[in-house]
């Protein structure tokens, strides 16, 4: 090409969001250009699934992460598609055209932007001599879906689950803007920002937290962290070069180096009251009044610097009575290792409820040979499965009476079993739980709002024994090792919790997450315990 030809070459594509895919192709552009001018055209497409930026916030970012190409990255709001730009061009006086696309995509552009060369349709006219010719970046289209490396879909997933770490792999090494175009692709897909980034990055060596800690990114005065060794909670109260000053619940100063430390939990800010001192993770406000909030989470402070074994610690935080929490992801995960291995089968029937009572494992293990054992086995199936949905939801009226009719069945069915003295006592329970919602220990309701004395935290303490030794057989890790995250998780919850938590229960959240991490491989707390 020479630039008597009147020749340009071009790209158009969705960079949303640009990556580094996206510079090798601009590269490319570039190189095949040589003398003649080139242009990027970046596409107006908008949704909040494959879109998330805007034609604007696109063009702004594309410009700040190829700054060698910014003058060519053309933000011109006539030009929706490739048609459009075929158009714009010949209008312009360009009488040949070279567009750089993905491997995968060059023929597809080929036979449909040559299908209407020399030809008017609503996106106008353009008639190239010899047509539209299209060459290969020698890749595959960095917005395409599937693609090997990190393509503009692996990036748009990373912000989707919130991994800062994975979708800074997609940006080019010297793009210092990474956080906000990370934000803005959150937003475009209608998530929370993260203002808090430096929480979720995961370092797997000692030179990396290092670094991050020069930077400032990471264990900054005000950080309550976990002192590995003993499990103690404590505050940064002051960093040195390569190490930190803290202080414990207990109010000891202690001096640790960097790999003795670690966060005691990533968060995202609370926007409503971010510029309080220290940190407010909205995950521990979620739902509340502003004013609640506030209160809460002075009583963070509070708590959190008490001493792990002082009752008041301990108390629930404002906003806590009214919550309803639902299980996270690990948690549920765990509850099914769990259950699965306490489930049984009479007759053909295998039961998928019955983890919630181990005396109607016991006795329908001892009966099933009776008449009628499968029926009634199953008949209990469904009534615990009805209970267990009640366990954070109010029964209605017609609820409870349908829970009396089934119970009043199953009773007749184990009379007629020769069972009833045995099926009785459990099933009263179960009834129990359902309409007045007074469950056995172990499941159901928890009224949060009941004080707990420390006599009652430490009865907490030996059932958590229990749950744990279950857990430590099931997954393979020992009780010891579960044993000490747990306390982790206890500790941290006097330092902030979701709403509606008790100690016990975001210590097994903890427990559950670090069970099913270590599996995936992918821990990101607790790591020295492995």
């Amino acid at each position: 090409m020479t630039e008597a030809d009147k020749a340009i070459v071009v790209a158009f594509g969705r960079f949303n969001p640009p990556t580094i895919g996206h510079e090798k192709l601009l590269d490319k552009v570039g190189s095949v250009a040589r003398s003649v001018p080139y242009r990027i055209y970046p596409s107006q497409s908008q949704d909040a699934k494959k879109n998330p930026l805007s034609f604007q916030e696109k063009v702004k970012f594309m410009r700040k992460m190829f700054p060698k190409h910014g003058r060519q990255i053309i933000m011109d709001t006539d030009v929706k598609n490739a048609f459009q730009m075929c158009s714009k061009l010949y209008d312009q006086g360009f009488n040949k055209v070279t567009m750089v696309a993905g491997s995968d995509r060059v023929t597809e552009f080929e036979t449909i932007l040559n299908k209407y060369n020399g030809k008017k349709g609503t996106h106008g006219f353009y008639n190239f001599e010899g047509g539209v010719s299209v060459v290969s970046a020698g890749q595959r289209d960095p917005d395409a879906e599937g693609v090997s490396g990190m393509s503009a879909s692996k990036m748009r997933a990373a912000a989707n689950m919130n991994d800062f770490n994975s979708f800074a792999k997609g940006l080019p090494p010297s793009y210092r803007e990474g956080k906000a175009l990370f934000n803005a692709v959150r937003k475009g897909m209608g998530l929370k920002e993260q203002t808090d980034i430096r929480r979720h990055v995961e370092f797997d060596k000692v030179s990396d937290v290092r670094e991050a800690y020069v930077a400032g990114e990471v264990f900054n005065e005000g950080d309550m962290i976990v002192i590995t060794k003993t499990d103690e909670v404590a505050e940064i109260i002051l960093r040195g070069t390569n190490y930190v000053m803290v202080e414990t619940t207990g109010g000891t100063k202690l001096r640790k180096w960097l790999s003795d430390i670690e966060l005691v939990e990533a968060a995202t800010q609370d926007a409503d009251i971010k510029d309080r001192k220290g940190t407010q993770p909205a995950k521990y406000h979620t739902g509340l009044a502003k004013s609640t909030k506030a209160k809460r989470d002075a009583q963070f402070k509070k708590q959190s610097k008490m001493a792990d074994d002082n009752p008041d610690a301990y108390k629930p935080a404002p906003g806590d009575k009214e919550a309803k929490t639902k299980p996270s992801k690990y948690t549920k995960a765990v509850d099914k290792m769990m259950s699965e291995s306490a489930e049984i089968t009479v007759g053909g029937y295998k039961t998928k409820y019955f983890h919630m009572c181990g005396s109607a494992i016991k006795t329908m293990k001892k009966h099933s040979d009776v008449k009628g054992a499968e029926l009634l086995t199953k008949m209990q199936d469904d009534y615990f499965a009805m209970e267990k949905k009640f366990i954070n939801n109010e029964p209605s009226a017609a609820d409870k009476t349908k829970a009396i009719k089934m119970y009043d069945i199953i009773m007749q069915k184990a009379k007629q079993a020769g069972i009833e003295k045995d099926v009785k006592p459990y099933m009263d329970m179960h009834k129990d739980s359902i309409l007045k919602g007074d469950p056995k220990p172990g499941f159901g309701k928890v009224d949060v709002s009941e004080r707990r004395s420390f006599s009652s935290f430490l009865e907490m303490n030996e059932d958590a024994d229990k749950s744990l030794a279950g857990k430590a057989k099931k997954s393979g890790i020992s009780v010891g090792t579960l044993r000490k995250v747990y306390n982790r998780g206890v500790a941290a919850w006097k330092t902030g919790h979701r709403p509606g938590t008790t100690p016990s229960q975001w210590g097994h959240a903890r427990v559950n997450a670090f069970i099913v991490k270590k599996k995936k491989g992918n821990l990101n707390h607790d790591k020295d315990l492995v």
